[in-house]
């Protein structure tokens, strides 16, 4: 057998711009790249992978990494703080619901905290899953700039009704509320019912509904009155005679009141944030009941979900759609879903812990099974149109009952493009010998740009 290796050699291509040099086209004020280095420099054998960084000047900034050769992919893990096993998580103390009662129910054991700690980063910094009920204890400061970072860092954030202020004070600005008073929404003194539509095909999937009745609040909440990029409404209602249109100053034009947002979901950095108009109370009914526990299990399940996301992108996939549960050692689940104009699919299973048994079938007679311990990923090159099937069994899951899990499913990326928020991406070599280069564009959050192309020889 022959043994083939590369030499790679890094070459600065110093591109031409008047009084730019190599950085590219970043004013003084804007970002600055100054160099790109590479680990390792020396021989490497075929699709081996390489660390490319960055060494750039400026804040808030977007990587838009390119390579004309081999595959650019992130470099780095959301790591959760609890280790391996179920997430760590914390409830703040209860009031108008009681988030932890759900978690409880679920199984999970959990920390209480006041609200007024979660401004200490010292602390919430233990945790990967934060519940912040809603109450009238809650008072924003505008110190909680440890929770927003905290998120940022991979955290998932879990709020209720009063808890939007967080979400105003932090300025996070892809869900809007009433102004110029954001708790707009009237007492339903009636407790009268009014229908709920379940936008999100998961949700669907995991609650076994898509409509239902919901019992609103018996005290004033905060409408959300618009979402934008990247929010992503899970659950609107019909909100009609629960609040005045005529008293909000910033009502989008063709707002319907019908169809107002009602859960939603941000992504945020490397973490989520889960914002919810709906409590728990007594009297529930079952379809509320069984939105509480897949509400609390979005959040639960973010780190485990987190990471399934990065194995499907470490292998040059895009995420799709995410099919989140528990399982108990012994059981059995099954997943469908068809899949329309993609050729290359990857399916990613993760959970809290264990062994399990993956059975795949699908269009074009494809089958394919598979026993291994989490986090796992299965790819099908050259796939037809078609109905899938998963199903997935819980072989082993040593001491832990109700082990959250998620399948999540992966499509090839077409474009050789990958933007990330970290100034590292790992780069696997191609496998033919020649001068391939890597370019790098950053953007501010004012739009301001530089570049940075470097050739890199692979012989």
């Amino acid at each position: 057998m022959i043994k083939h290796s590369f030499k790679i050699t890094v070459i600065t291509i110093c591109l031409i711009f008047a009084a730019i040099g190599c950085g590219g086209g970043g004013s003084s004020e804007g970002p600055r790249i100054h160099d790109i280095t590479y680990d390792p420099t020396g021989s490497v054998p075929p699709g081996s992978d390489v660390r490319v960084t960055a060494d750039v000047e400026g804040t808030n900034l977007e990587y838009h990494w390119t390579v004309d050769g081999g595959l650019v992919r992130k470099a780095s893990f959301h790591q959760g703080q609890a280790g391996p096993g179920i997430p760590k998580i914390a409830v703040t103390l209860s009031g108008h619901d009681n988030a932890g009662k759900v978690i409880g129910s679920m199984g999970f054991d959990y920390d209480t905290l006041n609200v007024d700690v979660l401004s200490n980063a010292g602390v919430i910094g233990t945790y990967d899953v934060v519940f912040i009920n809603s109450s009238d204890a809650i008072s924003v400061t505008g110190t909680e700039i440890a929770l927003k970072n905290w998120v940022e860092d991979g955290g998932s954030l879990y709020l209720s009704g009063t808890a939007a202020d967080y979400l105003i004070e932090l300025g996070i600005d892809s869900i809007t509320f009433a102004k110029p008073e954001p708790y707009v929404g009237s007492a339903n003194t009636e407790a009268e019912l009014r229908g709920g539509t379940v936008l999100d095909s998961s949700m669907i999937d995991g609650t076994g509904f898509s409509e239902l009745d919901l019992q609103y609040p018996d005290y004033p909440w905060a409408p959300i009155i618009d979402t934008d990029w990247p929010a992503s409404i899970l659950l609107e209602a019909d909100m009609t005679g629960l609040f005045e249109t005529g008293s909000i100053t910033n009502l989008p034009t063709g707002f319907d009141i019908a169809h107002t947002p009602y859960s939603v979901s941000i992504p945020y950095g490397k973490g989520q944030i889960l914002y919810t108009t709906f409590h728990d109370h007594p009297g529930m009914y079952h379809d509320e009941v069984t939105l509480s526990f897949y509400l609390a299990a979005l959040a639960v399940t973010w780190p485990i979900v987190s990471d399934a996301h990065d194995l499907i992108e470490l292998t040059g996939y895009y995420p799709g759609i995410d099919y989140i549960g528990m399982l108990s050692e012994g059981e059995t689940v099954e997943k469908e879903f068809t899949l329309t104009g993609y050729e290359n699919v990857i399916l990613a299973i993760n959970a809290a812990v264990g062994i399990y048994k993956i059975d795949v079938s699908g269009p074009g007679g494809l089958a394919k099974s598979l026993t291994a311990p989490v986090p796992v990923s299965m790819t099908f090159p050259s796939v037809e149109n078609g109905l899938w099937s998963v199903t997935l069994k819980a072989e082993d899951t040593g001491d832990l009952e109700n082990v959250p899990y998620v399948l999540s499913v992966g499509v090839k990326s077409e474009t050789s493009t990958i933007i990330t928020q970290e100034p590292e991406v790992i780069w696997t070599v191609p496998s033919a010998p020649g001068i391939y280069t890597v370019r790098l564009k950053v953007i501010d959050s004012e739009f301001r740009t530089d570049e940075f192309l470097s050739g890199i020889k692979v012989k």
